[in-house]
C-alpha cells in the first residue's frame, strides 16, 4: 500500500508539472512584465533566491527573481513559461523528470549545483519517537505539493514502506503544527543549519536518523550547528541544481552574458571548498547536458582558472 500510495502521489506531481498553471496577483504580474526574463527560485531568504537576486542585480533588472513554492513549481515554470530562462530544481526531481519524460526536458541544461540540501526529520524533544519506523503510520508535515521536500518524502514512503499521512504546509507552518501536537513529525530538505532550528535542536526538538535511502548520497548532520552537542544524525542529501533554458540563452547573447556574470559573482564569493565542489569538471550532469555557461561562469568566478 505504501508503494501504491507513493506512485499515485507521484502521478499528481507529474500532473502539476505538465498541466497546472501558476497564478500571480495583479501586483506580481505587473512587476514581472517589467522584467525581460525571470529566474524561478523558491522563497525569499533561501540560498537559491539569493542567487537569483544576485544575478538580477548584475543584470540591471533585465533578469528578475520569481518567488515560487519550491522545486516542482520551478521545473514547471522552466518548462512552460517562456519568460523563465533559469531556475533551481532538486537533483532527484531532475533525475526523475529526465527518466520519465526526456523529450520534454530536451531544451533544459544544467549549469551549477548550488548547494546541498540534507533531509531533516524533526520531532518534539519529549516525544516517544526514536526512529523513522516509529512514525511510519503517524502524521508527518512534508511541505507544500509544489516543493522538493514533498517529492522526496514520496520517494521515502515508497523505499522505506512508510504509511504516514502527509500534511502539506510550508516549513514554518509545519513547525507550528508540530508545536501544537497536530502532527507527529516534520520532514524538510535544507542546507544545515536551518535558522528556524538553531538553538532549538536538543532543547525543543530532536532530529531522527533517516537510513536506507540508498539512491541518495549519505549525509551526517552535525547537531552542534544547532546549538547542541557534537552528536551527528545520519541522513541523506540532494543537490540544488541551477538549470537554464538552452534555446532562450543561446538566442540572446546579452542576456546569456548577464546570467553568466551574475553566476560568476556567486562563485567568487564562495570558499575554495565550495568552489571546487560546484566547478569541478567531474560534477554530475544529473542526466542532462551541461551548459557552456558552467565553464564560463566558473572560469570568471574561480579567479580565471583555465578549465
Amino acid at each position: 500500500m505504501a508503494v501504491l500510495k507513493a506512485q499515485l502521489s507521484l502521478s499528481v506531481v507529474t500532473g502539476f508539472l505538465l498541466g497546472v498553471g501558476v497564478f500571480f496577483t495583479s501586483a506580481q504580474a505587473l512587476a514581472l512584465r517589467q522584467c525581460e526574463f525571470l529566474i524561478t527560485a523558491g522563497n525569499v531568504g533561501l540560498t537559491e533566491y539569493a542567487v537569483a537576486s544576485q544575478i538580477s542585480n548584475r543584470s540591471s533588472e533585465t533578469i528578475c527573481p520569481l518567488k515560487s513554492k519550491g522545486s516542482i513549481e520551478n521545473l514547471y515554470n522552466l518548462l512552460n513559461n517562456p519568460q523563465v530562462i533559469g531556475g533551481v530544481v532538486q537533483s532527484d526531481i531532475v533525475y526523475g523528470a529526465v527518466k520519465k519524460q526526456p523529450a520534454k526536458l530536451r531544451d533544459l541544461q544544467v549549469v551549477l549545483p548550488l548547494e546541498i540540501a540534507a533531509a531533516h526529520l524533526i520531532v518534539n524533544k519529549d516525544s516517544s519517537y526514536r526512529s523513522i519506523k516509529d512514525i511510519a503510520s503517524g502524521v508527518t508535515c512534508v511541505g507544500t505539493q509544489a516543493s522538493g521536500s514533498f517529492y522526496t518524502s514520496l520517494q521515502m514512503k515508497a523505499k522505506l514502506g512508510l504509511f504516514w499521512v502527509e500534511a502539506n504546509e510550508s516549513f514554518s507552518k509545519c513547525l507550528e503544527l508540530l508545536d501544537r501536537g497536530s502532527v507527529d513529525a516534520v520532514f524538510t530538505l535544507a542546507n544545515p543549519p536551518l535558522a528556524a532550528l538553531k538553538g532549538k535542536v536538543g532543547n525543543q526538538y530532536r532530529l531522527l536518523d533517516v537510513n536506507g535511502m540508498d539512491e541518495y548520497p549519505d549525509f551526517l548532520i552535525t547537531q552542534y550547528a544547532y546549538g547542541e552537542s557534537e552528536q551527528k544524525t545520519s541522513s541523506f542529501a540532494v543537490d540544488l541544481v541551477f538549470l537554464v533554458n538552452k534555446e532562450s540563452i543561446e538566442n540572446d547573447t546579452r542576456t546569456r552574458n548577464k546570467l553568466t556574470t551574475g553566476l560568476s559573482d556567486v562563485i567568487s564569493n564562495l570558499d575554495l571548498r565550495e568552489q571546487d565542489r560546484i566547478c569541478n569538471k567531474g560534477f554530475p550532469d544529473y542526466g542532462m547536458n551541461v551548459s557552456s555557461v558552467h565553464r564560463k561562469a566558473c572560469s570568471m568566478g574561480y579567479f580565471g582558472r583555465d578549465w
